[in-house]
């Protein structure tokens, strides 16, 4: 369970911004150009009709696809990773981020999957937590969006790794 974040636990949630290669799990940055190469230029996004969790192989049991639905703005698990279903203690599957047990987490989830929505740029993230019995754990994660044909996003594929 998710206590406390490095940056921003005390107050408003605050996403620093991060490049990929700051990353350091290679299957991150592996999964991350995986997705690029599908932008097809600079501009572009991957479709999600073309989305194949099978090209997305290197991040396979920690990869979340999640829907993406409008008015109001909401993200609903089509596909929750076994690992995430894990950490986060349910399996969230076919569910909204809504229904993510720990409000602080919900809170963070709900403002980066926002962030890769409306700006239509992936984020990445790295952070340090603090767990219910008091450990360290650093963890990895890139929300890549996909666009429907109208050039909207409707789908983040969110990949993670839990580094210790």
């Amino acid at each position: 369970m998710r206590l406390a974040r490095s940056e921003g636990a005390d107050g408003p949630v605050k996403i620093p911004s991060r490049r990929v290669d700051e990353l350091n799990s290679p299957r991150l940055r592996e999964t991350f150009a995986i997705w690029q190469e599908k932008c097809g230029g600079p501009d572009r996004l991957p479709d999600a009709d073309d989305f194949d969790i099978l090209d997305y192989r290197p991040a396979v049991g920690n990869l979340n696809l999640v829907a993406v639905e409008r008015d109001p703005l909401d993200f609903v698990f089509r596909v929750h990773s076994a690992n995430g279903a894990t950490y986060v203690g349910r399996d969230l599957t076919g569910r909204s981020i809504e229904d993510y047990p720990n409000p602080e987490y919900r809170g963070f989830v709900r403002e980066v999957f926002t962030r890769a929505t409306l700006s239509k740029q992936p984020v990445v993230l790295i952070e340090e937590l603090l767990t219910a019995d008091s450990r360290r754990m650093s963890w990895e994660g890139v929300v890549m969006p996909l666009q429907d044909g109208d050039g909207e996003i409707s789908r983040l594929i969110v990949a993670f790794e839990i580094l210790n």
